[in-house]
């Protein structure tokens, strides 16, 4: 490129070098699929959260219902909302830091609280739960043999015969 010229680049053309440069983990979607979730999960969709609107702007026919459409793409939409999890989480921790430096600033506090545990826990940032297991030495326990025990034979006429009254 030459000193001085400068490239005008559009947002759009941003978005597909982003999209290109990344791991394409829906290269095995169909491209309804991928304007599904799109039309679907996209902030700045007008068909955002809104199952029917989103099949119809993605392009299926009104007889194809997301029951039918979702199983193929359940995985992408559980992976964009882990994403937008753990995007939410540093502002939840801003919150939770201004909680914890005013508690009464912070409108809702029980609830928000409660929630920003709940979505930390979601986003995977989660308190470590650490088992130390430390073994000194270790033993061995030897166990005497088992006694063998002879079969014995009974003859129940001649315990019969000893027993006279039990007959």
């Amino acid at each position: 490129m030459a000193k001085g010229k400068s490239i005008e680049v559009h947002d759009e053309e941003i978005r597909d070098l982003v999209a290109a440069s990344q791991n394409d983990e829906t290269s095995h979607l169909t491209a309804k699929q991928q304007a599904l979730i799109s039309a679907y999960m996209d902030p700045d969709s007008p068909t955002q959260f809104k199952k029917g609107a989103s099949l119809k702007a993605a392009g299926y026919a009104p007889s194809v219902s997301w029951a039918q459409t979702f199983p193929s793409i359940r995985d992408h939409i559980i992976d964009r909302t882990k994403d937008i999890l753990a995007e939410s989480a540093p502002e939840a921790a801003s919150i939770l830091v201004d909680y914890i430096r005013d508690p009464e600033n912070v409108a809702g506090g029980r609830d928000r609280l409660h929630a920003i545990q709940l979505l930390f826990d979601r986003a995977g940032v989660i308190k470590e739960e650490r088992i130390d297991v430390k073994v000194e030495h270790s033993s061995v326990f030897v166990l005497p043999p088992k006694k063998q025990q002879e079969a014995v034979d009974l003859d129940f006429e001649e315990i019969n015969e000893a027993n006279p009254e039990k007959k």
